[in-house]
């Protein structure tokens, strides 16, 4: 199965996403790792779509990708079973945003880690 999560940042769409990929012993993809470079240096996009390409193609059997990046949808949709949508009230979604950046302060958490994907 070959699912993408999206949804408003802070929603939950990496948990959702890991969550899911678990259940199906699939790979999860994270968009904001293949795209986000070290002091928020985005990615250009023919890099970018290419990362995004081999990320996919690791595994015919199917995938779990989060992350919106509408530019990347004739990609990421050209194979996709189901589309989840997270669609949470805004002060839940700003209550779990908040709250992940004072842990993120706090631990100093490195968001995406390379991990090869590039």
């Amino acid at each position: 199965m070959k699912i993408n999560v999206v949804g408003t940042s802070g929603s939950g769409k990496s948990t959702l996403a890991k969550q899911f990929a678990d259940a199906l012993n699939a790979p999860c993809v994270l968009l904001d790792q293949l795209f986000w470079r070290a002091n928020w240096q985005g990615t250009p996009d023919d890099e970018f779509f290419v990362a995004l390409e081999k990320a996919l193609a690791a595994s015919s059997e199917g995938w779990v990708l989060d992350g919106n990046f509408d530019r990347t949808r004739h990609i990421k949709w050209r194979d996709v079973d189901m589309v989840v949508w997270i669609d949470y009230p805004f002060w839940r979604v700003f209550s779990q945003a908040l709250t992940r950046a004072v842990k993120r302060i706090i631990s100093k958490e490195e968001l995406w880690p390379d991990t090869g994907n590039r």
